[in-house]
């Protein structure tokens, strides 16, 4: 069997644990070298943005699960694990079908792993849908984001280090926008007649928490809402006068529909697994903060 190495990470020490060598990373603005690069691999869209905007053009990016399908219980095709296995490095981000359907297929692939939910763990506290249930949707943070590609760039500059100050210059470039973003999107907010949003599923208690804002969900444990819970969350509607449910399309119900037309209002759709991260963050922050006017 091959070795694999686990990194465990202490971000603010700026420390790594057993760091091995590969070759070099794939993007934007950045001077390309003539030395072969890396493959890297990531589970979810947004994750690809991280990694595109740290390494540029010095990384081939695999993403596990692709555009359209649920972090919650996608299954790799054959096709995609053999590209998976060709990658130096993998960032996790805790979502489930990583336990169940990813991670047990790799033992016995020669890779490094990074587990990007630990390292956002260590400087916020998890979310936890109930207890020992957790929130795994810390990409929508753009705070825990920082987090995440500050982590992502000390791994390549470690498995790069020839490239070293492009990896720190592509990073400090995009931690810059990531402040905008976030900064735009927290002046959205200022004035709002109301803090609580409503949701089908629930994907953006990190966001709401970045800004001070109450989410409630229909679904409750992956499940549709009960009649009973689906005539509380009618009631809370009228009383806070919301009008409107946010839903996406990975969601197969058509709860969100007969909510909306319950309550008076509108289902909007919005996209938690964009690979345009900071666009579509924007876009998020703006159809929230419309619904709370």
């Amino acid at each position: 069997m091959k070795n694999k190495r686990l990194f465990r990470w202490a971000i603010g020490l700026g420390l790594i644990s057993s760091l091995f060598l590969f070759a070099g990373c794939s993007g934007q603005d950045v001077v390309e070298t003539d030395h072969a690069k890396l493959t890297v691999a990531v589970t979810i869209p947004p994750q690809k943005a991280f990694v595109e905007a740290v390494c540029g053009d010095l990384a081939d990016v695999i993403i596990l699960v692709p555009p359209g399908n649920s972090p919650g219980n996608y299954e790799p095709t054959p096709q995609e694990m053999a590209s998976f296995s060709q990658a130096a490095v993998y960032f996790t981000i805790g979502v489930p079908t990583e336990k169940a359907n990813i991670l047990p297929r790799a033992k016995d692939i020669e890779m490094d792993i990074v587990d990007l939910a630990e390292v956002v763990s260590n400087q916020f506290t998890d979310r936890e849908f109930s207890p020992g249930n957790r929130d795994p949707h810390i990409w929508l943070s753009a705070r825990r984001a920082k987090i995440m590609v500050e982590a992502i760039a000390e791994t390549m500059i470690a498995l790069d280090q020839e490239n070293a100050q492009i990896y720190e210059e592509n990073t400090e470039r995009y931690l810059s926008q990531l402040d905008s973003a976030d900064q735009t999107i927290q002046a959205g907010f200022e004035g709002a007649k109301k803090q609580t949003f409503i949701v089908f599923h629930p994907s953006y208690g990190y966001f709401a928490e970045d800004y001070g804002l109450e989410m409630v969900s229909l679904e409750q444990d992956g499940k549709e809402a009960t009649a009973q819970h689906l005539q509380a969350m009618i009631d809370l509607a009228k009383k806070e006068s919301i009008r409107v449910i946010f839903s996406q399309a990975e969601i197969d119900s058509k709860q969100p529909d007969a909510f909306a037309e319950e309550i008076g209002g509108e289902k909007v759709m919005l996209e938690p697994l964009s690979q345009d991260y900071i666009t579509n963050l924007n876009f998020i922050g703006k159809a929230i903060a419309g619904a709370l006017q």
